[in-house]
């Protein structure tokens, strides 16, 4: 995920009240690593357990490493906005404003605009019901903005404790009460990274890959040093062991920084690799190029890793002609690399290598719809509504990214003129198992929901090509 000037806004905007509930330091480390992993949205004390003793078991061995937290974007874990269905959204305001009137409502502390509910009670039962079983320590909503929204009622909970943000917020879709969760806010990290992954050979051995970013990080970090460890375990005992990539630019376990082609010499080796390969984060990584030339070179991330020969010009043209040499070798074979991914689609033993291959599989087949544009375009011109339209639409951004509507987004412009604001949101269209097409309709509708309703504003959304 991209963030540049976007990024530092919405730290500004969201992170002062999100920092002061959300967990620090090993805690949080373990949450993040456990979101998406439950059923109930529950994080189970013996997972959180495990998990922060392997995390112990690594700062022991390499003690380099202890200040390493995740930090990502990523949702707030204890905040959720729940959306209201609009017949649910009067018997709210029915019971809010019996509150009202017996002088039960106070302004929240923390947050301007915006009143407590008293007890969390919604007056709601299927919502007052799921609250209970989480557990809530606060909720409150914006009366100003919420009575007449088009948008609807949303209501904001805090809960007791760390969630799994994936899994909970399905669970209260669920509820006839509820049209849309999700997280309450949007963390912007400082870039450092830890990645868990499970062996699928061996259930007593887990991998960790810790990451540690620097150089303006709040627009991608211009460096990164990565960490890899193996955890055995043997009943009561972990013992850590360090590793290193075997295979030259292969990042191990799929996690890395700059991805190399050249760490194969012919198609005939990726292929036979991707097939056949020993370790499955090898094939995962010869499926990524076999996919990745099969795109056309549309996704720009991707190229040749020169970064061993620095500063020797024969070795960087050698590795030139190797790379292209591999690309017109694997195009010249497209029908063969095409059967090839989708039988890996399906036969592979590991999950991860299946469905990336099968995601090359599905966007090989989808006609490219890249003509109507891969980034929204919103401007605005109004210079009295301006600042609360824009925190309106900083907002909207972080609730899509952090549902994973928007997977990469960059403010490319945010011009402050005489007559508005223009901002700009790009997206990464093949960085989501949900399709493009579904996901930039999704954003483009909440957009147009934040149309203002005074006639004196002038408010464009549109899908354009690129930002300026």
């Amino acid at each position: 995920m991209r963030f540049g000037l976007l990024g530092l806004v919405l730290m500004l905007l969201v992170a002062p009240y999100l920092y002061a509930n959300e967990m620090k330091s090993i805690d949080s480390d373990v949450a993040y690593i456990l979101q998406g992993t439950t059923k109930e949205g529950i994080l189970a004390e013996t997972q959180i357990a495990q998990i922060k003793e392997e995390l112990k078991a690594i700062h022991a061995h390499s003690p380099h490493t202890e200040k390493i937290h995740e930090h990502r974007a990523a949702p707030a874990l204890m905040s959720m906005g729940v959306r209201l269905t609009q017949s649910n959204e009067e018997l709210f305001l029915m019971h809010m404003s019996t509150h009202q009137e017996e002088g039960l409502l106070s302004q929240h502390p923390d947050e301007s605009y915006a009143l407590l509910i008293p007890q969390t009670k919604t007056g709601i039962d299927d919502l007052d019901g799921l609250n209970k079983t989480i557990g809530i320590s606060e909720a409150y909503y914006y009366p100003s903005s919420n009575k007449k929204s088009r948008d609807g009622i949303v209501i904001y909970f805090k809960f007791i404790r760390p969630v799994d943000m994936v899994a909970l917020s399905k669970r209260y879709e669920k509820l006839e009460s509820v049209r849309r969760a999700s997280s309450g806010g949007l963390i912007v990290g400082s870039g450092d990274s830890i990645d868990r992954i499970e062996n699928p050979e061996n259930p007593n051995e887990v991998h960790y890959a810790l990451s540690r970013g620097s150089g303006d990080c709040p627009s991608g970090c211009m460096k990164r040093d990565y960490y890899y460890f193996t955890i055995v375990k043997s009943g009561e005992t972990l013992t850590v062991r360090e590793e290193k990539p075997e295979a030259p630019f292969a990042h191990l376990w799929g996690i890395g920084g700059a991805f190399s082609v050249t760490t194969f010499s012919s198609f005939e080796e990726i292929a036979e690799t991707a097939k056949n390969g020993k370790r499955w984060w090898m094939r995962l990584h010869a499926v990524d190029v076999l996919g990745m030339f099969m795109q056309q070179m549309r996704d720009t991330h991707y190229g040749v890793n020169v970064s061993p020969w620095i500063g020797n010009d024969w070795a960087e043209k050698e590795a030139k002609r190797k790379f292209d040499k591999i690309r017109d070798q694997t195009l010249s074979r497209s029908t063969e690399v095409v059967d090839l991914l989708t039988s890996i689609s399906t036969d592979d033993p590991n999950r991860q290598v299946r469905q990336l291959a099968a995601g090359f599989v599905r966007r090989l087949a989808t006609p490219n719809t890249s003509d109507k544009g891969t980034s929204i375009r919103i401007t605005y011109f109004d210079r009295g509504n301006e600042p609360k339209l824009r925190e309106r639409i900083l907002k909207t951004v972080a609730r899509l990214s952090a549902s994973g509507i928007i997977d990469k987004f960059e403010l490319k412009s945010d011009r402050m003129r005489d007559d508005g604001v223009s901002a700009c949101v790009e997206f990464d269209r093949y960085s989501s198992e949900t399709s493009f097409d579904e996901r930039i309709e999704v954003a483009l509708r909440q957009f147009h929901q934040l149309r203002p309703r005074l006639q004196s504003t002038e408010y464009r959304v549109e899908q354009v090509t690129s930002c300026p």
